[in-house]
């Protein structure tokens, strides 16, 4: 996925959406962190839940 991120950032794109998940269901933030990191300074994660009343 870092390498996905670096093509879309050099490619001018504004934002990027990603989530990882670990097996038990809870955000991996150490891993959300790094992918983050490498995004910035575009858009990152966002949470989806924040789209489901427009769905």
């Amino acid at each position: 996925m870092e390498e996905d991120i670096k093509v879309f950032k050099e490619a001018g794109a504004d934002g990027v959406v990603f989530g990882l998940l670990e097996r038990s269901g809870k955000v991996d933030l150490e891993r959300t962190e790094r992918l983050a990191k490498v995004a910035h300074p575009m858009q990152g994660p966002h949470n989806p839940t924040s789209m489901m009343g427009r769905l």
